[in-house]
């Protein structure tokens, strides 16, 4: 990433190394409680699970109320710097 370090969440198995990655995509209210159980069931699978929290830079969703709310913070992340920052939290994620 570009302006450093992003907040995510993110879950492996108790055992082993070099896991296969799985990104999981944050829903419209952010890395949230359902979103942390996908990441640790899949990481009960076999997976390290991450979820980049990738509006943290511009505001928190999990603040928002309402579409205009989100809309606001979705709407300006250009699809450059969203491609950059899955980019660096699967490098992250690999080098695990």
């Amino acid at each position: 990433m570009k302006d450093g370090n992003l907040p995510s969440y993110f879950a492996r198995p108790a055992k082993g190394t070099s896991f296969p990655v799985i990104l999981v995509n944050e829903e419209v209210f952010g890395v949230n409680e359902y979103i942390r159980d996908v990441c640790r069931r899949l990481a009960k699978v076999g997976y390290l699970a991450v979820a980049p929290e990738i509006y943290a830079r511009i505001g928190d969703l999990s603040k928002a109320t309402d579409s205009a709310q989100i809309g606001a913070i979705t709407s300006k992340l250009p699809d450059a710097e969203l491609m950059s920052d899955l980019d660096a939290t699967l490098a992250w994620a690999s080098s695990q």
